[in-house]
């Protein structure tokens, strides 16, 4: 399901990555730069995005080095808009690169000592679902860079989503009326069956009602 709002990234950004990751970035000193402009407004799927980002973000803390950064930004277009996150960690080899968003891929063995080798995935299957691209650029033992380019929706395309899901929820409830009404006729008329096979066998015995 997709549930689109305006947000403000640079208010959201903050609290989604205090929430989660700020004892984490204090216990390895990571610095963190946040280079969204107070009047970044976007029209997005909060929860797909929130869910993108938490796991970018999860990675830039995982294999950052101790006193390292991580550098967020954001670029907003005519009719798209791009999430950047940087750190400054062990990077990713070149070899590496074309395969990190498959399910279960595990390339370097010091980036695979922890998780599941689905977060990456997951992540690319949310972008997927928004329209969207992503991409990284790395260079070993020094850093990694993610970038994430979404679809700007209008305000009238909202709506338009939104009129799609009402007219949607209306059509399966309208089935599911007409679903509950078929089943009631069907047992309405199997009791009917019962009760006439039972006055026939009654009266068969001499057995009056």
């Amino acid at each position: 399901t997709t549930e689109i709002y305006t947000l403000s990234l640079h208010d959201a950004l903050p609290i989604w990555i205090v929430q989660q990751f700020e004892p984490a970035i204090g216990e390895k000193k990571i610095s963190f730069i946040d280079k969204i402009a107070p009047d970044v407004e976007i029209v997005c799927d909060e929860k797909k995005l929130q869910h993108i980002i938490s796991n970018l973000m999860q990675n830039a803390v995982r294999y950052n080095k101790k006193g390292g950064s991580i550098e967020v930004s954001a670029v907003i277009f005519e009719n798209e808009w791009c999430f950047l996150i940087k750190d400054t960690g062990q990077g990713i080899k070149h070899e590496d690169l074309g395969r990190i968003f498959e399910r279960f891929y595990r390339g370097d063995k010091s980036r695979s000592q922890e998780g599941t080798g689905l977060g990456l995935s997951i992540v690319k299957e949310y972008v997927d679902s928004l329209s969207g691209m992503i991409d990284v650029t790395s260079v070993p033992n020094a850093w990694t860079e993610f970038m994430v380019t979404l679809p700007e929706f209008s305000e009238n395309k909202v709506s338009e989503v939104e009129k799609w899901r009402k007219n949607y929820i209306d059509l399966i409830m309208a089935w599911f009326a007409e679903y509950a009404q078929a089943l009631l006729n069907i047992s309405t008329s199997i009791r009917g069956s019962d009760r006439k096979s039972t006055r026939l066998n009654s009266s068969h015995l001499g057995i009056s009602y």
